[in-house]
């Protein structure tokens, strides 16, 4: 069972996302958020105010944290959006645009590499746990993304990983990202 709700007032809406697949893998949740759009200098503008909510997926339990989001045409401005299952968490705050000082950062706490295999070949198998912090330097013309993270306990079609880290920077040129 899948239900969209969205309600408008003038420049104000709501919005939320209930489902529930009555399926083995126990998929259901919702996701509520409001929002007000705005013009400011010129420059439309949503402020969006994400509710807590709550999904069920693979028997563990996810609690989507309050978070607020800005979108403009010059970016996209995250303040703490969070999902946390037990032990893991995933957060992500800062800014997307065209100024480099600007950094949009990706916070993994044991995060369990498990939910992947979903999405690739059953023979690739993926498990273990991924804590670190990833950065993306947002401006258009310089792009990077650097990485800390450590892969503890986590195998690759039956092959241990150990500790990974990693940094990227992104090619122009070529439209692509470059990995050291």
């Amino acid at each position: 069972d899948n239900i969209f709700q969205v309600h408008l007032d003038e420049n104000r809406f709501g919005a939320g996302f209930s489902f529930d697949n009555h399926n083995e893998s126990e998929a259901r949740g919702e996701l509520i958020i409001n929002g007000l759009v705005s013009k400011e200098e010129e420059n439309m503008v949503m402020d969006l105010d994400i509710k807590p909510s709550s999904f069920h997926y693979d028997a563990k339990e996810w609690y989507i944290q309050p978070s607020k989001i800005r979108l403009n045409r010059d970016g996209m401005e995250i303040d703490s959006f969070g999902v946390i299952s037990g032990e893991q968490a995933i957060g992500l705050f800062g800014k997307i645009s065209n100024i480099s000082e600007e950094v949009l950062t990706l916070n993994l706490e044991r995060f369990d590499l498990s939910v992947l295999n979903a999405l690739i070949p059953s023979d690739f198998g993926i498990s273990g746990a991924v804590t670190g912090v990833a950065e993306l330097t947002s401006a258009h013309d310089n792009m990077e993304i650097m990485a800390d993270i450590v892969c503890d306990s986590t195998y690759i079609a039956d092959v241990a990983m150990g500790e990974v880290r990693m940094t990227t920077t992104w090619d122009e040129q070529e439209k692509r990202f470059n990995f050291s």
